[in-house]
């Protein structure tokens, strides 16, 4: 349950920056820091989302065969 939640606010997470993303900056040319915060958001989340893969995929079968 408590994974399932917090593959919701991940998802959630990518979601917002995507959206913060795809509005673009206001002023031609600018990059501002909710660009900067969302690209590094974005970033954060899809690896944290690579590394539950890793483990789901990788390490949990190994670790079962033990």
């Amino acid at each position: 349950m408590t994974t399932s939640i917090g593959l919701m606010v991940m998802v959630a997470l990518l979601v917002g920056a995507g959206v913060v993303l795809l509005r673009g900056p206001r002023q031609k040319g600018a990059f501002g820091l909710a660009r900067l915060l969302a690209l590094v958001l974005a970033g954060l989340v899809v690896l944290f989302l690579v590394w539950m893969v890793m483990m789901v995929l990788w390490v949990g079968p190994h670790m079962r065969a033990m």
